[in-house]
């Protein structure tokens, strides 16, 4: 049986609340808890036992080593008040938390469904939230890091790893032949550009894809395009003209959105150039008109003729 004591307070002037039902239980078994004296501060129905005398408390400071698979400290606040924490450290000019770690990571934060793992915040503009010195690394769900690419944020701050100049970019040079270099009488012709010279973001579709020889926008955004066509005036004609049309095809819909006359007595060569607004799926390619009543050609050569576009600015 194990005795009741009834003492107003211990050697360490710690007193127990209750004394003459005071229950003091010593122990041992280092499993459960620290080895020293506990008392019952809750009920008999429910009760709490919590240490007393230097045992309550660490004494400060304090070090200690382990080695295991799992926490060398672990604590847990499972109260769901936004003020609560686990831990909670406090500097007024020095660190209030640090983490150290050769190999490994000093500080990690994880979250779990919609948690935050690390949270960092300042109470106004002479503070600073977050401090990095040396390299930093943003990976993992919701990003898609990449060479080139840049870190923006949405409308509500949410920041991820786009593309919003210089990996979307193509140009095709020369022009097809076998027949789709000749403007006959009265018609227009969609040009067949017969080389694809790069093409960074693979939205271009070349000769043997379809559409042919057209850029398909991969994102809303600002582009530019240039074209260069030189054409071949046949000796038996006096003069000829042509129109030159850059040809936007949004959800089936077709429309010229900008375009060059050109009339002349000799060869000559149109050049154009634009900024666009495009959104996603939004198609280009090129097309020319013969208004007039005698045939000509393109040259086919790659030096004469090419189409090239890039993204701008995504938006």
């Amino acid at each position: 049986m194990i005795p009741r004591i009834a003492l107003q307070s211990l050697s360490d002037n710690t007193t127990i609340p209750n004394p003459a039902n005071a229950l003091l239980v010593y122990n041992t078994n280092a499993a459960i808890g620290k080895a020293g004296f506990y008392y019952n501060s809750g009920t008999s129905q429910n009760p709490v036992w919590s240490p007393i005398g230097a045992e309550a408390n660490l004494a400060l400071p304090y070090a200690k080593t382990g080695n295991g698979p799992g926490a060398a400290f672990f604590i847990e606040n499972t109260n769901d008040a936004p003020t609560s924490s686990a831990i909670t450290g406090n500097s007024v000019d020095a660190i209030g938390i640090r983490g150290v770690s050769q190999n490994g990571r000093g500080v990690v934060g994880a979250a779990i469904s919609n948690g935050t793992g690390v949270f960092a915040s300042s109470a106004n503009t002479n503070g600073t939230a977050l401090e990095v010195s040396g390299p930093v690394k943003i990976s993992g769900p919701g990003q898609s890091p990449g060479a080139g690419k840049v870190l923006t944020s949405d409308g509500n701050g949410n920041a991820t790893w786009e593309n919003i100049v210089g990996n979307v970019a193509f140009r095709a040079s020369g022009v097809q032949g076998g027949g789709s270099e000749i403007l006959a009488p009265g018609s227009t012709v969609k040009v067949a550009f017969a080389n694809q010279d790069y093409d960074i973001s693979g939205n271009y579709n070349d000769l043997n894809a379809s559409p042919h020889s057209t850029f398909i926008a991969p994102v809303n955004g600002i582009y530019h395009f240039d074209l260069k066509l030189t054409w071949n005036k046949p000796f038996d004609i006096e003069t000829y003209d042509v129109l030159t049309s850059f040809i936007r095809t949004r959800n089936g819909n077709s429309i010229s959105v900008a375009n060059e006359y050109f009339k002349s007595n000799f060869s000559g060569a149109t050049k154009s150039s634009l900024d666009l607004q495009l959104i996603q799926g939004d198609m280009i390619h090129i097309e020319v008109e013969n208004p007039g009543a005698s045939g000509f050609e393109i040259f086919k050569a790659n030096e004469d003729g090419h189409f090239n576009g890039r993204l701008v600015l995504k938006q």
